[in-house]
């Protein structure tokens, strides 16, 4: 065979497999309404491989309410629909096209009637409204986030359809402890915005970017607001926030307070008994747990904004945390006439705290020129200690320690140029120092783990330019 005719023989088996695997993939296609027949654009629509189970694609319906994915195999696949203030809906596939009916729910009493269009397109990216919306009703940034289009998670971890973990800033600020996503109320939100191109004015690894927009608010003179939260499960928990502003012209001082102390206690008992190659077998297990968690987060900041074109700002957040655990397990174990019994404590305790400060300025001129700098620094450390013993075997019993602790600094600026929204330019450039030490000791030599003392610095710089037409 010469050359010329493998060839053409390996192009034809190129295209016959690629045939084969369009062929393979199925479109799976439909509508999203609300109980009146209006069309529900911007819904989230998940593919799983059952009810609950983990994402296999995603996507949201159109202005029409319309939507498209591809599946290779439908058996055994489910549906997931959801749009805020409605019920999420979950349903075998069907043969296209699906007619998926959103029914509305009650949120704060107040029953959500009709559909009123609160996201929006803005240079390609998604604008959710916050203030004034349906999304203030969710009490923390955390749950708003939750319910925006492309977006799946929960408590500081989302993931963006086909796109992974997001970057999250609040005003222009990275943020870099996920615990102010809880802190943050939504009544402070003004927007959010969902990038999914975010360009080369981010690291390279980041492939979507959300962006939040706090409220200022107007007015003078002292205000604030407390929230009180218990519960209880066979023992309490507590959860406090409150926060304190005082205004005056161009000075904005404000205080905010975020406190937890959630208890938890778990009590097990199982019996079984097996018959395996004519041996009975019996085993009786009592186990009991208990957690506690405890953590402050005060913050303390001010803001200036002698007008429109410029304001500043310095914020300090500390964060305090102690997390204990408490493990008792007995098991006895009986085959035939041979007794056992294993008694096993464990005792852990993580202790963490860390100290952050941001500062940051802001300028515009003639609604052409824009300035961004912003300022971080942190510090911090986590200790934590694990006692493992057991009653009748000493040379078993593991106690192990280990520190981590952390130094930030970091600078980001970006400078903005546009021309009544047909060029748009930005250019800037970032740098960040870290310093991270971290130490693992273990007392028990047998198991076969050393030690270990590990210290990393790390400088980064970069510089980009963006041209947007």
């Amino acid at each position: 065979m010469d050359n010329s005719t493998f060839f053409k023989q390996f192009i034809v088996f190129i295209l016959l497999l690629f045939v084969s695997i369009l062929s393979s993939a199925q479109s799976i296609t439909g509508r999203v309404t609300d109980n009146e027949g209006n069309a529900i654009e911007f819904a989230n629509v998940v593919l799983c491989a059952d009810a609950d189970s983990a994402i296999i694609s995603g996507c949201t319906s159109d202005e029409k309410g319309n939507f498209t994915l591809e599946c290779a195999d439908k058996n055994s696949k489910h549906l997931q629909v959801s749009f805020v203030g409605y019920e999420r809906k979950v349903l075998p596939l069907l043969d296209a096209p699906i007619s998926v009916v959103l029914e509305p729910i009650a949120m704060d009493e107040v029953v959500i009637e009709g559909h009123k269009k609160i996201y929006s397109m803005e240079k390609g990216a998604i604008v959710a409204n916050v203030k004034g919306t349906i999304l203030e009703s969710f009490p923390v940034a955390n749950d708003v986030i939750a319910q925006l289009p492309f977006v799946k998670g929960k408590d500081g971890d989302f993931t963006i359809f086909g796109k992974g973990t997001p970057q999250i800033y609040i005003n222009n600020r990275l943020v870099r402890d996920k615990e102010e996503l809880e802190k943050l109320s939504s009544s402070e939100i003004e927007s959010i915005k969902l990038i999914t191109t975010p360009g080369a004015k981010y690291d390279a690894s980041v492939k979507a970017v959300i962006q939040i927009k706090t409220y200022k608010p107007q007015g003078e003179g002292l205000s604030g607001d407390f929230y009180a939260y218990s519960r209880r499960s066979k023992v309490w928990s507590f959860r406090e926030y409150g926060t304190l502003n005082y205004r005056k012209g161009a000075w904005d001082i404000f205080g905010k307070f975020y406190g937890v102390q959630h208890n938890e206690k778990r009590k097990m008992d199982t019996h079984q008994q097996l018959l395996i190659a004519d041996n009975a077998h019996d085993i009786t297990y009592d186990g009991s747990e208990r957690h506690k968690n405890m953590y402050i987060y005060p913050t303390i900041g001010l803001d200036f904004n002698p007008n429109p074109n410029h304001s500043a700002g310095v914020k300090y957040d500390y964060f305090n945390s102690d997390y204990k655990m408490d493990l008792s397990d007995k098991m006895d174990y009986t085959v035939d006439t041979k007794f056992q019994t294993i008694n096993q404590k464990s005792f852990f305790l993580q202790s963490s705290y860390t100290h952050s400060l941001n500062a940051y300025y802001d300028c515009s001129w003639k609604d052409k020129f824009f300035l961004n700098i912003n300022f971080d620094w942190s510090k911090g450390k986590v200790t934590d200690d694990m006692e493992s013993s057991f009653a009748d075997s000493y040379s078993e019993d593991v106690n192990t320690e280990s520190m981590r602790k952390h130094d930030l600094y970091a600078v980001k600026s970006v400078f903005t140029y546009t021309n009544n929204e047909n060029i748009s330019l930005d250019f800037g450039g970032e740098y960040a120092y870290t310093d991270v030490t971290q130490t693992y000791n273990i007392d028990n030599a047998e198991i076969g783990i050393d030690n270990s003392d590990d210290v990393t610095k790390q400088n980064r710089g970069a510089l980009f330019l963006v041209a947007k037409t």
